[in-house]
């Protein structure tokens, strides 16, 4: 699966990275929303799932998926965040496919969230 991580805390972009790598998904990393959508936009949609951090600067995860689904594309999206809340979810509604995974989370939470995404 190609994946795209979008998250500015470099250290949790790694870890999302290698972690994905190992379980043999092709990662490609961004390190804010803009620089997301821009690549995303440049290279079309070659991704099978994009991971994105809600909390970001100038692009938020909202936006950058919002952002996506406004060109026509419904791959599945998964947002991270330190603080789900409902305004986060009421946000987020008319984004599906879209997954929300609360920080901190284990490496199993993540996979099973990754094929929960994966099979709708």
């Amino acid at each position: 699966m190609r994946c795209l991580v979008v998250d500015d805390e470099q250290l949790i972009a790694t870890v999302l990275q290698t972690h994905l790598a190992r379980c043999g998904h092709d990662v490609t990393v961004a390190g804010d929303g803009r620089a997301a959508y821009d690549l995303w936009h440049s290279v079309g949609p070659r991704f099978d799932l994009v991971i994105s951090d809600v909390k970001l600067p100038g692009m938020s995860g909202i936006e950058l998926v919002a952002a996506i689904r406004e060109c026509g594309d419904t791959v599945p999206c998964l947002l991270i965040s330190g603080h789900v809340s409902a305004q986060l979810l009421d946000e987020a509604l008319d984004l599906e496919p879209l997954g929300v995974l609360a920080k901190p989370f284990s490496f199993s939470d993540l996979d099973a969230k990754i094929v929960e995404l994966s099979a709708d």
